[in-house]
């Protein structure tokens, strides 16, 4: 299911800019793998580093790419996913732990 979130978000912001260039399509190539190694990863605590090592690219690249496809840098992208499925956790009544605060 978090993989079929992420694919939608990256399809639905990077649809209308289509194009063919080489520099567009390493950088969706880059997004492909962003996507891929978040849908992969169990470490809901990933820090951008760890991410762009797992990527193969750098930290600027990999800002620049979230942000011409994203419109938020890796790093804000990583903390709303994180509040997404805390949200999700607390309204499914699956927190493991004693307070919102532990599961945040």
């Amino acid at each position: 299911m978090q993989h079929d979130l992420l694919e939608a978000l990256v399809g639905c912001l990077t649809s209308e800019f289509e194009s063919h260039s080489d520099g567009r399509e390493g950088h969706q190539r880059i997004m492909d793998r962003f996507e891929q190694v978040l849908a992969a990863s169990s470490d809901l605590l990933m820090t951008v580093p760890q991410l762009c090592t797992n990527i193969g690219v750098s930290e600027r690249t990999l800002r620049a790419c979230c942000t011409e496809f994203l419109g938020i840098g890796p790093g804000g992208y990583l903390r709303l996913r994180r509040l997404r499925l805390a949200r999700f956790a607390l309204r499914a009544g699956r927190s493991t732990s004693g307070s919102v605060a532990e599961l945040a």
